[in-house]
């Protein structure tokens, strides 16, 4: 690999996908999630057209983003269509315990951990481009 082809900039090696999930900190449960994970799901696969460093970075980014969506829609599905609509049938109790032992890791994700772990990761992206060994790896891989 050449110097001018080595990414050096967080828009050229993709990290900028995961930069985005500084967004969680905007401090709205539910909200800072969703919008962080949405941004890290488009900003990943926006780096798909550029460099195999940036493709790599921001496919993960992407992969992350978007099962921290699936994650965080299936649990506001869950309070406020799917769950409702079974007690309203008699499938179950107001009160059951499988509910509750679903939602509420649901509820820490959503709530604590999701929009900690954007930020962390965010911090990460900022703190550690990517090195030349590491990128030589993603263009030997890329090459194949």
């Amino acid at each position: 690999m050449r110097p001018e082809h080595f990414p050096t900039s967080i828009g050229r090696d993709g990290r900028v996908a995961w930069v985005v999930g500084f967004a969680a900190a905007i401090g709205f449960p539910g909200l800072a999630i969703i919008a962080a994970s949405a941004a890290m799901l488009v900003l990943g696969i926006l780096q798909q057209g550029k460099n195999p460093v940036a493709r790599a970075v921001g496919r993960r980014a992407a992969v992350f983003g978007a099962l921290s969506l699936l994650v965080t829609v299936f649990f506001f599905l869950m309070i406020f269509v799917i769950a409702p609509a079974l007690i309203d049938a008699g499938v179950i109790a107001d009160s059951s315990a499988w509910s509750a032992a679903l939602m509420v890791p649901l509820a820490v994700w959503v709530v604590v951990a999701g929009p900690l772990t954007c930020v962390i990761m965010a911090i990460v992206a900022l703190a550690r481009p990517v090195t030349r060994e590491r990128a030589q790896r993603v263009y030997a891989d890329a090459s194949r």
